[in-house]
C-alpha cells in the first residue's frame, strides 16, 4: 500500500520519517507535494520519498492521503482532489478544528480519518489521539495505527469531542511543558547554575518522572507524596506553586485550548 502527504511541513517530515524508521514501509512506498519546491528537494534528499508539486499526481500515487496543512487551506486542497478522489482512498487530515463533517464536504468523500498528533512525533515519542468514519476500509484503519505508532503512541476514540479536547491537552500540552521547563532552567540560573547544566537536569528529571509515571500502576498523587517529605525542600516548593494557582491555571490552559479547538470547528 502506498501514502501520500499533502503538504511537506515539520509534522509531515515527523510523520514520513517514523514511517521509515519502523519499517511499516519503505520510502518508494511514500510520496510528499507541497507548494515550496526547495522543501520537496529537502525531503527527497534526507528521506528519499517520491515528490511531486501536483496534488493530482499524488492521488493517483497514493491509497491513503494525508493533508498536512493549516485548516484555512483545507478548502483549497478540497478543491484541487476531490474529483480525483476514489471510493478506494482514504483522506486523513491532521488539522486543528476541521471535523470529520466537514472533511467528508471538502473531499467528497464518507471515508476520512481525522488525528490530531503532537510535535514530540518528531522524536518517536508522540501522541495521536483519532477517529475514522465507518466507510474507511479495515486496512486502510491498519495502515493508519501502524503510522501513529511509528511516531509514539495512539489512541483511537469512537466520539468525535475528545479529539477537541486532546487539542488542548496533549496537542497543546508540549508547549505548557516547554514554559515549565523552561521556568526550571531560569531557576537554576539564577541559584548559581551554568545553563547547560540547569537545562540539563530540568529535561532529565522531566523525562524520568514522565517514564516514572508510565512504568507504574501507583496513581500520581501517591507517587508525589512519595517525594516530599514532612516539613522538608519539596513541601516548601509545592506550597508556593499551590499558593501562585499553579495546578489551577494549568487546568485553565487545557480548558482555554480545547475552547479554541470548538471555535476552529465552527
Amino acid at each position: 500500500m502506498r501514502i501520500g502527504f499533502i503538504g511537506a511541513g515539520v509534522m509531515a517530515e515527523a510523520i514520513i520519517s517514523g514511517i521509515i524508521k519502523s519499517g511499516a514501509l519503505t520510502a518508494d512506498d511514500i510520496m510528499a507535494s507541497d507548494v515550496s519546491k526547495n522543501r520537496l528537494d529537502q525531503m527527497k534528499s534526507t528521506l528519499g520519498i517520491n515528490v511531486t508539486s501536483d496534488n493530482g499526481t499524488l492521488v493517483d500515487f497514493g491509497s491513503v492521503i494525508f493533508v498536512a496543512v493549516k485548516p484555512q487551506d483545507l478548502p483549497k486542497v478540497g478543491k484541487e482532489i476531490a474529483a480525483k478522489l476514489s471510493e478506494r482512498q482514504t483522506v486523513v487530515s491532521i488539522a486543528a478544528g476541521v471535523t470529520l463533517s466537514q472533511m467528508q464536504d471538502v473531499f467528497e468523500t464518507k471515508s476520512v480519518v481525522r488525528v490530531m498528533p503532537n510535535t514530540p512525533a518528531q522524536v518517536q515519542s508522540g501522541m495521536s489521539v483519532w477517529i475514522c468514519e465507518d466507510e474507511v476500509p479495515g486496512e486502510h484503519k491498519e495502515l493508519v495505527t501502524s503510522v501513529l505508532e511509528a511516531i509514539g503512541k495512539q489512541y483511537l476514540v469512537n466520539e468525535e469531542k475528545y479529539i477537541d479536547m486532546a487539542t488542548g491537552l496533549s496537542a497543546s500540552g508540549p508547549a505548557y511543558i516547554f514554559m515549565i521547563i523552561d521556568a526550571l532552567a531560569d531557576a537554576g540560573v539564577l541559584l548559581g547554575m551554568t545553563r547547560d547544566m540547569s537545562k540539563m537536569l530540568a529535561v532529565q528529571m522531566v523525562k524520568g518522572t514522565a517514564e516514572l509515571i508510565d512504568s507504574s500502576d501507583i496513581h500520581i498523587k501517591e507517587l508525589s507524596d512519595r517525594v516530599v517529605s514532612p516539613g522538608g525542600t519539596t513541601a516548601a516548593g509545592l506550597l508556593e506553586l499551590e499558593s501562585a494557582g499553579v495546578p489551577h491555571a494549568i487546568m485553565r490552559a487545557v480548558e482555554a485550548a480545547y475552547a479554541k479547538a470548538l471555535e476552529l470547528g465552527k
